[in-house]
């Protein structure tokens, strides 16, 4: 889906925690002329609620911290990370998401993070999210609310509003 709406975008498929920062050099390289934008989002099953059998070794828990050995290296301009409210660890100092925190802080990132409804910002679903955002060029904070009481548009976005106007398909097609 990310290489189909983004074209122009770099995307590798690869477990971060055998990519090497090194891998990414011809990547950086290449695009170094436009500010670099970095994502994260670490499988959210050892963080959710709904995950009943939560266990503090689960391996998957410490792959944000790998993001950190990339951000290290190569400084991206911005980053965003997106996961389940759960990550933020309800504001325990050693977990995942407040080690994170401390290395912005280290590596002079201003950044923001906050709990957000999707559907507040036209996303068909009423689904809570753990936003940060960062940036090394200057203050930064979240976009005002585009949907939802008190913006230009009050009503939520639903599926039907966003499919409504593609042509019917058949079963299995």
């Amino acid at each position: 889906t990310f290489e189909a709406n983004f074209k122009d975008a770099d995307f590798l498929c690869r477990d971060i925690r055998k990519l090497k920062p090194t891998d990414l050099v011809p990547y950086i390289r290449a695009k170094r002329k436009r500010p670099i934008v970095f994502g994260a989002c670490a499988p959210c099953q050892p963080f959710s609620k709904q995950n009943r059998h939560r266990k503090r070794d689960d391996g998957r828990r410490t792959l944000l911290s790998e993001f950190h050995r990339f951000v290290r290296v190569f400084r991206p301009e911005y980053l965003f990370v997106e996961n389940v409210p759960e990550l933020h660890g309800d504001g325990h100092p050693d977990s995942p998401f407040y080690e994170f925190i401390e290395l912005l802080d280290k590596l002079k990132y201003w950044h923001a993070h906050d709990v957000v409804m999707a559907c507040h910002y036209g996303v068909p679903q009423r689904r809570r999210r753990l936003i940060l955002v960062a940036s090394t060029l200057g203050p930064i904070e979240f976009p005002e609310r585009t949907h939802g009481p008190n913006t230009k548009n009050p009503q939520l976005p639903t599926v039907w509003d966003r499919i409504s106007s593609l042509p019917a398909i058949k079963a299995g097609e």
